[in-house]
């Protein structure tokens, strides 16, 4: 199992975290089996690291400035 070493907001300060689904085939969110999803192994705090950057949300009636 894979362990990264992050700042945990549950903790407050640097713990480990591991991936909840380190087998290729067991994250359902994406299928190249890069999940993106980490826990900390102490208090179980969430962190979604690697996120593929994606299109800006623009709601309607807001304008963008020229």
């Amino acid at each position: 199992m894979t362990l990264l070493f992050r700042n945990c907001a549950g903790c407050g300060g640097e713990q480990p975290f591991e991936q909840f689904h380190a087998d290729p085939v067991g994250c359902p969110d994406v299928p190249d089996g890069e999940c993106a999803e980490w826990g900390c192994i102490v208090c179980g705090e969430a962190l979604i690291i690697g996120l593929p950057p994606g299109e800006p949300a623009v709601s309607e009636g807001t304008s963008r400035a020229a």
